[in-house]
């Protein structure tokens, strides 16, 4: 990638819906470098919406990556335990 283009972190908006949904998944080929922790299949579009966009419009566990205007992907945060101040963090990239 070249260092021309705009880096933003930014919360989804409401009519992204389908273009993240596509972009993440018409071919996700980022699961392979995905950890193996759980078995995985492609979220319906209702199941994206409510669950991971819905994050992703709030802001405050998920959010989008764009760069230069393009999303590219997105950033996850969840507390896996907050007693010890362990918190998860994933960057998944959606094209290589």
């Amino acid at each position: 990638m070249s260092g021309d283009g705009e880096l933003v972190v930014r919360c989804a908006n409401e009519a992204e819906l389908e273009p993240i949904w596509k972009a993440a998944f018409s071919e996700p080929d980022w699961k392979e470098f995905d950890g193996p922790y759980f078995a995985w299949s492609r979220p319906s579009l209702d199941a994206f919406e409510k669950g991971l966009f819905r994050r992703m419009r709030a802001g405050d566990e998920a959010r989008v990556i764009e760069l230069s205007g393009r999303i590219v992907g997105d950033v996850t945060a969840h507390w896996e335990d907050e007693n010890t101040r362990w918190l998860e963090i994933g960057i998944a990239l959606y094209r290589s």
